[in-house]
C-alpha cells in the first residue's frame, strides 16, 4: 500500500493524503489570525499518522509528503511574499518535526507531468475525476484539488 501526502502550502492551500489512488483525506490549510496554524497542521498530520498506524497494525515507514515548491512572484508585495514564505516554512517545519520525509516539486513540474497548465478549472476537473469522493464542488476548492494532484504526482513518481 502506497500512501502519499500532497501539500499545497499557503492560506488557500490544503493537505491531502491518498493510498494507492484512494482518498484518505483532504483538508483545507488551517489558518488562524491570518497565518498558517502550526498546531493545526500538526493535528491534521499527527492524527492521520496515528490512524494509518492503527489501521495497519504496524507501519513499516512514514509516508512521504510532496510539497509544492513555491516562490514569491514578480510584483508580489513584500508583506505578501513574507507571509507566503512563512506559510511554506511552517508546513516544512511541521513535516520535519513529525519526521515525515519531504520532497519538493515545482508547480511547473507536477502540472506539466499531469498534462495540466495554469488553468485552475482543468485542475479541479482532473482532481474530481481521479478522486470522486473528495469534496471539490466549489471553485474555491482549488487548494484541495491541487493538494490531491500533488499527492497523485508523488505516487506516480514513487513507483518509477
Amino acid at each position: 500500500m502506497t500512501i502519499t501526502i500532497g501539500v499545497d502550502p499557503g492560506g488557500s492551500g490544503a493537505i491531502a493524503a491518498t493510498r494507492d489512488r484512494q482518498l484518505i483525506f483532504v483538508k483545507d490549510m488551517p489558518v488562524h489570525g491570518g497565518i498558517i496554524s502550526a498546531p493545526g497542521v500538526t493535528d491534521i498530520l499527527d492524527y492521520s499518522l496515528k490512524a494509518w498506524r492503527s489501521s495497519q497494525g504496524h507501519f513499516h515507514h512514514t509516508p512521504p509528503a510532496w510539497v509544492e515548491d513555491v516562490h514569491s512572484m514578480p510584483r508580489q508585495g513584500v508583506a505578501s511574499s513574507f507571509k507566503f514564505g512563512q506559510a511554506h516554512g511552517t508546513v516544512l517545519g511541521v513535516l520535519g518535526a513529525l519526521r515525515i520525509p519531504v520532497h519538493l516539486v515545482t508547480p511547473a513540474k507536477w502540472k506539466r507531468d499531469l498534462g495540466l497548465g495554469s488553468d485552475k478549472a482543468k485542475a479541479l476537473e482532473m482532481a474530481r475525476r481521479l478522486f470522486p469522493t473528495a469534496e471539490l464542488s466549489l471553485k474555491r476548492h482549488i487548494g484541495r484539488a491541487e493538494a490531491l494532484l500533488i499527492a497523485e504526482w508523488g505516487r506516480r513518481n514513487i513507483l518509477k
